[in-house]
């Protein structure tokens, strides 16, 4: 399975998973950050060795680390309304923060915007970057033109 984390909002994001569907990259799927803030169940192991987890979705689907083929990362914050008026939610909003950073950078498949500790996404890219890279990824994509 290729993952796509994205906000249903993120138009780029949402535009590349529909693409990558349409261009026959199976299974795909797409799925929120808030989707992954309200876990059903989480298990996550991890070792010197390798990493695995098992994350249950609010909507009772799984996604297993053996199932991943390659994350499309959009992940821009992790929800945390369901925790916001208690008083350790600055510390439980930074633990949450924490564990998505460190499980997207403990897996070993391919990812486009790998995290870094200051970022979900990784580094920015501005949207020439990302035609770019689309277009050598065999993408189509509009042209780009820059008033400079």
């Amino acid at each position: 399975m290729w993952l796509v984390i994205s906000e249903p909002s993120d138009d780029s994001g949402v535009w590349a998973y529909q693409k990558l569907r349409e261009d026959g990259l199976e299974p795909i799927e797409l799925i929120a950050p808030e989707e992954l803030s309200y876990l059903r169940n989480c298990e996550y192991k991890i070792t010197s060795d390798y990493s695995e987890f098992e994350f249950v979705l609010f909507n009772g689907n799984a996604i297993r680390s053996e199932n991943i083929q390659g994350i499309l990362n959009r992940f821009y914050y992790v929800h945390t309304m369901h925790f916001a008026y208690s008083k350790d939610a600055g510390y439980a909003s930074e633990e949450l923060n924490a564990f998505f950073i460190g499980w997207l950078g403990s897996l070993e498949v391919p990812i486009l915007n790998k995290p870094l500790p200051y970022n979900f996404s990784g580094r920015y890219r501005h949207v020439s970057s990302w035609r770019y890279l689309a277009a050598k990824a065999g993408l189509n994509t509009m042209k780009y033109s820059s008033d400079v």
